[in-house]
């Protein structure tokens, strides 16, 4: 199979790191879930409580709940950044809007409403820099091994 360089760079622009970020890209840590005015703490027996968004491709996210379960869903920002809806592939009839809002630079409020219940859900956005692959390097083999 014979590939062309045109191909390979524009497969790059398109797919690869060259590819245009999508709004809301990045990983957010949820910091507070509030579901129906009462806070839920992150207990992993919950399939329920959200744990972590994460945003990177255009059109799509996956939420990661706390039991470590995750859920792939349609995500469509709008062009102010004040509203996104998601929906599940498969049942494009449920659909949840929630608000954003932005308490800080790098926080992220959804206020919305999931299934039957009302959320309130405060996210941190995770700076890439600080994940351990990223800031040590990585090295097929370790002289020393690496204890955290």
């Amino acid at each position: 199979m014979l590939v062309n360089l045109a191909e390979v760079l524009n497969a790059a622009k398109l797919y690869g790191d060259d590819a245009p970020k999508p709004p809301f890209y990045g990983i957010y840590q949820v910091q507070t879930f509030i579901r129906n005015n009462d806070t839920i703490a992150p207990l992993k027996t919950d399939s329920a409580r959200w744990d972590k968004l994460v945003v990177s491709w255009k059109g799509w996210t996956n939420i990661k709940m706390v039991n470590d379960s995750t859920r792939h869903l349609a995500f469509e920002p709008d062009s102010t950044g004040k509203k996104i809806v998601m929906y599940n592939y498969k049942d494009t009839a449920s659909k949840y809007t929630f608000n954003c809002t932005y308490p800080r630079k790098d926080m992220l409020m959804l206020t919305g409403k999931w299934n039957n219940d009302s959320l309130k859900v405060l996210l941190a956005k995770q700076d890439i820099k600080e994940f351990l692959l990223v800031n040590r390097g990585f090295r097929w083999i370790n002289e020393t091994p690496l204890n955290r």
